[in-house]
């Protein structure tokens, strides 16, 4: 049994650093366009959009293949990146995802302290702890929170796209809400309320023995 829970853990931190690495990367490459240099003394921030082709346009565009000459290979676009000239509406909702970043931040820090205190917990097969509860709570609404925030960046891009682009056989691929985040996040809460249930009922068992 011990060993079966000690292999889970480590899995579980193995998916949990993938996590992070790939955010880290996506953070990297997004300060790597915010750094870039400015055109007319205004800042040129890129934002990134999905676009999907039109009915009857879904293989229209075509590249040269490499490995057979002369011939052609159909695709279509998904995603594109554009600049977008920072207006006075731009810089201000950039200072309020700012803000709003800046203790989402910590909360961010303090689920993933959570998470490595709930993983050494199970380990030590501390399990029926009140502190646990409190940590898959937390790691359930910094989830949630995430979702939104994911959810209103999309709507941004979309918005700013929309008045921005138009391409020829393609439109812009409405805001996809990332259900799969508020799955994940609504378990973890389900599962907490039924801990928290697990260690009642074992404290009023304890009491009556």
């Amino acid at each position: 049994m011990k060993t079966k829970l000690n292999i889970l853990c480590f899995l579980l931190l193995i998916a949990f650093a993938g996590c992070m690495y790939n955010a880290f990367l996506g953070g990297m490459e997004g300060a790597s366009d915010a750094s870039r240099g400015d055109i007319g003394n205004k800042l040129q921030p890129l934002f990134y959009v999905n676009v999907v082709p039109t009915e009857g346009n879904e293989l229209n565009d075509s590249i040269p293949s490499v490995i057979e000459k002369g011939n052609f290979l159909k695709y279509h676009i998904t995603s594109i990146k554009i600049e977008q000239e920072n207006t006075p509406k731009d810089a201000l909702i950039q200072l309020v995802m700012g803000i709003i970043a800046i203790p989402f931040s910590l909360i961010t820090l303090g689920a993933l302290y959570c998470f490595i205190r709930l993983i050494l917990s199970i380990r030590k097969k501390n399990l029926f702890n009140p502190s646990n509860v409190f940590r898959v709570r937390l790691i359930s609404a910094t989830i949630i929170v995430a979702s939104i925030i994911k959810t209103l960046a999309q709507y941004i891009n979309y918005d700013i796209a929309t008045h921005s682009i138009q391409l020829s056989g393609y439109q812009v691929e409405s805001v996809q809400i990332p259900w799969s985040m508020f799955l994940s996040a609504l378990l973890l809460a389900i599962f907490a309320e039924i801990y928290a249930q697990a260690i009642k009922l074992k404290e009023e068992q304890d009491l009556t023995i």
